[in-house]
């Protein structure tokens, strides 16, 4: 089983491209040291917007606050970038277990 976190950030006007890219590779490294996910990557998704990326085992990990590296990182991304979107995804087989766990 696994859940995805994606997170969409604009860069803001007044942001350096080059201190965006580690700020957001920053907060990726700090949330793989904590232990609590598997996998955390960003990715550019155009010239202005980062996507970070994070894999765990189960959701508690995405629905937890950061420990206090991961917050720091995460507030150093947001002087430079505004996160316009998070999105939660689960994998095919879990997704139909909850669907069946629902009695559908």
């Amino acid at each position: 089983m696994a859940v995805v976190g994606v997170s969409y950030w604009s860069r803001r006007d007044s942001a350096d491209r080059a201190l965006l890219g580690q700020a957001a590779l920053d907060v990726c490294k700090a949330l793989k040291a904590s232990g609590a996910v598997q996998e955390a990557r960003f990715y550019w998704a155009g010239p202005d917007t980062v996507v970070v990326q994070v894999t765990a085992e189960t959701a508690e990990p995405l629905m937890q606050p950061p420990n206090a590296d991961a917050a720091r990182a995460l507030f150093a991304l947001a002087d430079m970038a505004t996160r316009d979107r998070y999105e939660q995804w689960i994998d095919s087989r879990t997704g139909l277990e909850q669907y069946t766990l629902a009695g559908r």
